[in-house]
């Protein structure tokens, strides 16, 4: 029942993915399907944009995330990255992320290496979450690895983070004897 409005016809909320077009076209229509199947909804319904320059990025997110849109926001974000950017095509640096419009959003979902990492206090991730309003923000602390190789080839359903042997968590995960493969971060 939550984000719809008492009889329960109408959704409130809004399914975005942006990305960069030359290298994750696939991986955002896979995020497309991810997202419609999470909240039960028809994968035509989520928006996807292609999104080639850092003044794009700035004007795609101040379409969904302005004062006249009245839905909740669900999106996500798959560019290529380090702790301090994004890269649409040229650095949004944290400071630029610091200076859009302030969203609202249910969740924000950064699919983008080292967007979370923690050994980065002012990472991708912690701007967006300090920045603005948004319930839970979904990032990597490590690389992104799309379409992990299995035993079997490549396991085109997923994708799954990798942590350098430099990062405090590479050191944490192999003193307790687990594979230091990398994790989520989640707020």
């Amino acid at each position: 029942m939550n984000f719809f409005d008492p009889d329960g016809t109408k959704r409130f909320y809004t399914l975005v993915v942006l990305y960069e077009p030359s290298e994750y076209s696939r991986q955002a229509d896979d995020e497309a399907k991810w997202l419609a199947n999470a909240y039960d909804e028809d994968q035509n319904s989520v928006i996807k944009t292609a999104v080639r320059s850092k003044p794009e990025f700035i004007r795609e997110w101040n379409k969904y995330l302005n004062k006249e849109n009245k839905d909740y926001i669900v999106m996500s974000l798959i560019f290529h990255g380090g702790p301090k950017h994004l890269y649409p095509g040229e650095n949004l640096m944290v400071s630029d992320i610091k200076s859009l419009n302030k969203a609202n959003l249910i969740s924000l979902r950064i699919l983008s290496c080292n967007a979370g990492h923690k050994d980065y206090s002012d990472n991708v991730a912690n701007a967006f979450k300090n920045a603005h309003q948004i319930n839970s923000v979904y990032a990597m602390d490590g690389g992104l690895s799309f379409y992990p190789r299995t035993l079997f080839g490549h396991d085109f359903s997923r994708y799954g983070p990798r942590l350098a042997h430099n990062q405090s968590g590479f050191t944490k995960y192999a003193k307790n004897g687990r594979k230091p493969t990398g994790f989520y971060v989640i707020w």
